[in-house]
């Protein structure tokens, strides 16, 4: 089987583009935007230089170019931080479907990727390919165990062909730039992005990984209804993943039946027992646990990766697109709509501001009033009962935001951003499916995330048992003794060793106090002489004088002296050093 743990050092990096390849690309690219740029200035001269005109040319020229590059435009659909909506908006209807693998290509392709014959995985695999796109195909079969999956294969050297693709773009870009077509650095932190997002899309691993944490953390939020197929991770390689196979039905179906008050296809759905009020409630009570709990989002959830099923029950597809959300972040949206219940757009602009932050030089006092009064535009549009729809989503607060940074030019985070257009599909798809959805789901979602949170604590005491807090309560203590019984060796050994030291400077200081007083004894004694010499009124003056002047007498004081004076010097030095 395959070792997961092995090459993981290129896990979400693109190989390195082809320099004949790149400048073949560059070419068509460049002959391309030459045309766009032509396109785009005839528009202005007449008039037509409108955002809706300039969506139109863009997917023009991604269309023109073709390739991979289709891909690209797609991934700038989700950059309303650079581009105006309406750009986007066409960018998003960009088209990537090609034709499917040869069947025998393919199935090289997944041997090849799995590195085992198909025979030993496969008991059956088809021909024809059920989906089809620029990065890869996907294929029904059956494992020996019996089990039917989907494999998803990547196209020979795609993840090289979007290399050259991006490096044929930043020469676009910078050409634009250069030409004072567009400010200089607009593409700059884009171009940085869409290598992060390619480089993510192009590795089965990351996406594999992706998808089996979303199973697990949707099982642990107590959502039954909510889950993703399950992946065969011994199966999944960078270019091959393999997972179960769903019978489903496309949630476009649904919202189509819903929007066109379709009643016939209604009745079929209902008799599925599949409702649209419930998977709009549904949709939307998830979106809500995404935005406020989710370590991570899927960042693509358009009706075409939302499969329902009978029971109003919904499996998430195509995680190839996932974003991370932060504790931060996450506390700063639960923030925002806690706010927004307050109808308080300023306090809702300060606390967005750091979803920018660092900002750089801009009139700051500015850009929040600007911020506010689209904020005071939606809390409007969300207590009027009879705004449409479009304007009752809680994520037109985030749209705003888009706007006004793209205004000032303010280069918003890859993950902020795909956050933001995930919530307005997630918003988007609940309701249209129910059109008069209201606040319901947010009152249920705070209700559920408090009892999740009361499950979690209880579960943490009843961990810790009477048994266990007993057994805790001993260990504790049998340590804490055998510390306090270390203190008490600690503190005898240093009370012994200072009282021995104690012992040694008294014996010294004992020792110069005798030198002391028996000098002080031989003085007293010649003092004593002395007076009786005066009083006996002898005329001791020449003997005494004889006696003290003599050279043995100096010399046998002297020596004394230097032999009790090196005794108390010793001594004292003894007395210090203890």
């Amino acid at each position: 089987m395959i070792d997961h743990r092995a090459n993981l050092e290129d896990l979400g990096i693109l190989p390195e583009p082809r320099f004949f390849s790149t400048l073949q690309r560059g070419v068509r690219w460049g002959a391309a935007s030459g045309r766009f740029m032509v396109d785009v200035a005839l528009d202005h001269l007449q008039g037509r230089g409108t955002p809706d005109q300039l969506g139109k040319r863009l997917r023009t020229l991604f269309q023109r170019v073709g390739g991979t590059a289709v891909k690209v435009g797609q991934q700038l659909a989700a950059r309303a931080d650079l581009l105006p909506q309406e750009v986007c908006d066409h960018l998003a209807k960009l088209n990537d479907d090609v034709g499917p693998l040869d069947s025998e290509q393919a199935r090289q392709l997944v041997a090849e990727g799995i590195g085992l014959p198909l025979d030993e995985v496969f008991s059956d695999f088809e021909d024809e390919a059920i989906g089809t796109a620029s990065v890869a195909c996907v294929y029904r079969a059956r494992l020996r165990n019996g089990d039917r999956v989907a494999v998803k294969v990547q196209r020979p050297d795609v993840a090289r062909q979007f290399s050259e693709d991006l490096a044929a773009f930043n020469l676009f870009t910078r050409i634009m730039e250069w030409s004072t077509f567009v400010r200089d650095e607009t593409f700059g932190h884009l171009r940085e992005d869409l290598h992060i997002m390619f480089g993510e899309e192009m590795d089965f691993r990351l996406e594999s990984r992706y998808q089996r944490q979303f199973r697990k953390a949707v099982r642990d939020a107590g959502m039954p209804w909510v889950t993703a197929p399950k992946v065969y991770t011994q199966l999944c390689t960078k270019t091959v993943m393999v997972t179960e196979f769903v019978d489903g039905i496309p949630a476009g179906k649904l919202v189509t039946a819903a929007v066109a008050e379709d009643r016939e296809a209604l009745a079929d759905f209902a008799a599925m027992d599949i409702d649209p009020k419930v998977l709009g409630y549904r949709v939307e009570l998830f979106s809500l646990w995404v935005r406020f709990e989710a370590p991570f989002f899927h960042a693509d959830p358009h009706p075409g990766n939302v499969f329902i099923h009978p029971g109003n029950k919904l499996t998430f597809l195509d995680f190839g697109a996932c974003g991370m959300t932060s504790r931060r972040s996450r506390l700063n949206h639960t923030e925002v709509v806690r706010l927004s219940v307050k109808d308080d757009p300023g306090m809702v602009s300060r606390v967005m501001l750091s979803d920018l932050s660092p900002l750089p030089y801009i009139d700051l006092h500015e850009f929040r009033l600007m911020m506010e009064d689209g904020f005071f535009r939606v809390f409007m549009a969300m207590d009027d009962e009879n705004a449409h729809w479009s304007e009752r989503m809680i994520s037109g607060l985030w749209l705003n935001l888009l706007e006004v940074a793209r205004d000032y030019q303010l280069r918003m985070n890859l993950d902020t951003v795909r956050a933001i257009r995930a919530f307005l599909l997630y918003d988007t798809l609940a309701f249209r499916l129910d059109p008069q959805l209201s606040m319901e789901p947010l009152e249920d979602f705070l209700r559920d995330r408090a009892t999740r949170q009361l499950k979690k604590a209880r579960a943490v005491v009843e961990a810790r048992s009477p048994e266990d807090h007993r057994a805790r309560q001993i260990a504790f203590q049998k340590e804490s003794l055998q510390r306090f019984q270390q203190m008490a060796v600690r503190a005898r050994l240093g009370f012994e060793a200072a009282l021995g030291a104690f012992e040694a400077a008294t014996n010294h200081a004992t020792q110069v106090g005798i030198a002391l007083l028996r000098g002080l004894y031989l003085a007293s004694l010649v003092g004593l002489l002395w007076t009786w010499s005066r009083a006996l009124k002898v005329d001791h003056s020449p003997i005494v004088l004889g006696f003290l002047t003599h050279p043995l007498t100096v010399a046998a004081v002297v020596a004394f002296l230097g032999v009790r004076l090196r005794k108390a010097i010793r001594s004292l030095e003894r007395i210090a050093a203890q």
